[in-house]
């Protein structure tokens, strides 16, 4: 981004220049560490919450292109936690009409 990798300087300056993210999503519980983002949606029931998904995916999405950044699709994934017996094959995330995987761990850096 800024021939910056693997410069000490370099984590910096890409928290300085994503610290508004937060803003493309108000009131949604987000998370950063390095270039590492978590986004937790929760709801009532499965199909709320998955729509509830897509429109932040979307919002987020929208901010990413706005700051010439993207989403790394190989790499985003997402997981069900908190309901039992849910079949996650009907749960579709998307950005950009890419589906977005389903993984069974998802690792949370603090």
């Amino acid at each position: 981004m800024w021939g910056t990798q693997g410069s000490v300087l370099g984590p910096l300056l890409f928290l300085v220049y994503v610290n508004d993210i937060y803003k493309a999503i108000p009131n949604t519980d987000i998370r950063l560490f390095a270039d590492d983002t978590n986004v937790f949606v929760n709801g009532k029931n499965l199909d709320s919450v998955a729509a509830e998904a897509n429109a932040v995916l979307l919002k987020l999405n929208n901010w990413f292109l706005a700051k010439k950044l993207s989403f790394s699709i190989d790499k985003t994934c997402f997981s069900v936690s908190g309901c039992k017996n849910v079949d996650t094959d009907t749960v579709y995330l998307n950005i950009n009409n890419h589906c977005l995987n389903v993984c069974d761990l998802v690792n949370i850096l603090v």
